[in-house]
């Protein structure tokens, strides 16, 4: 396994891949300025008055509903990092954007929270509506927002919270985020060895420029939610991924776990591999989660030669 330093391209940002792929959502709630409701009851959307609401959306505004549109589901505490300014009048700010974008039916609020009541208005969880789809792909079909389940919402969370803390990296200048593609972009079509049809289904591909490299992954992000013996099954469809060799440089897997503790189990996990499948894998926890990408130099590029 060699490893080759590929030239960064300073020019390159974030590419935009956005998914309106939440759909149907429930009936309940008003919109009261106290930002305890999901959204005020459904209404249509005639296709000229979409157009007009887009039309009227400034740069930062558009820039917020890419990235939800990329990520799926964010939190309002997210969202406020990732485009306003952390003080109190920019969280002020922020608590209105987002409160418009809701009754212009940019944006859904669901009806769920991250972080308990201690968190506030930051801990709602925001999805594309129907106005933020067609502004994102007005060439498919609009689809109403539905309510996922409390686990995909926390897990979602957890991969916009690995997003938005490479954007702030990002803005400190230790890295340059070049892709960050969540599901289902970064899934991998690949035939295995056996002649069988798989689709390898990281949480994301991320392609970081750090230095003269530009350092690849997939995160998987983990919430303590599955038993070990599906986690190696997991680590199992990665190895029969890079053994296709579709991949000229291969992205190292880094696992990112919820806690610590549940690193070292995922980190105990991928010990119990041969050596040469080792190498494949990383496991950090959220809270090293900046400090690996930043450090990793070489540790991300894997090619199969």
């Amino acid at each position: 396994m060699s490893h080759q330093p590929v030239s960064v391209r300073s020019s390159v940002r974030v590419t935009n891949h956005a998914q309106s792929n939440l759909a149907k959502t429930p009936r309940e709630g008003d919109n009261r300025d106290d930002g305890t409701s999901i959204h005020s009851p459904l209404r249509r959307v005639r296709p000229a008055t979409a157009e007009t609401i887009i039309e009227a959306l400034n740069d930062q505004e558009r820039a917020l509903v890419a990235d939800v549109g990329r990520l799926r589901v964010v939190s309002g505490g997210q969202l406020g990092r990732l485009h306003f300014p952390s003080t109190i009048s920019g969280k002020r700010q922020a608590r209105r954007v987002l409160q418009h974008l809701v009754h212009q039916r940019v944006l859904t609020r669901l009806g769920r929270t991250i972080g308990g009541k201690s968190a506030g208005s930051t801990g709602f969880v925001y999805s594309l509506d129907v106005v933020g789809q067609r502004l994102l792909d007005p060439l498919s079909p609009v689809r109403r927002p539905w309510l996922p389940s409390h686990a995909f919402v926390k897990h979602a969370v957890m991969v916009a919270e690995c997003y938005t803390q490479l954007r702030e990296t990002e803005q400190q200048g230790a890295i340059e985020l070049l892709d960050f593609d969540a599901e289902p972009a970064c899934w991998r079509p690949f035939v295995d060895r056996r002649g069988a049809h798989r689709i390898l289904k990281p949480d994301s591909f991320v392609r970081v420029g750090v230095g003269e490299f530009e350092d690849l992954w997939y995160l998987e992000c983990d919430g303590a939610t599955e038993d070990l013996p599906r986690i190696a099954r997991k680590n199992q469809a990665y190895i029969g991924y890079w053994q296709t060799g579709k991949e000229a440089v291969y992205p190292k897997v880094l696992w990112v776990a919820s806690r610590a503790g549940r690193a070292n189990a995922l980190a105990a996990c991928a010990s119990e591999l041969p050596d040469e499948h080792q190498r494949l894998f990383a496991v950090c926890d959220l809270n090293s989660f900046v400090g690996i990408v930043t450090g990793a130099g070489e540790e991300g590029k894997q090619s199969n030669e």
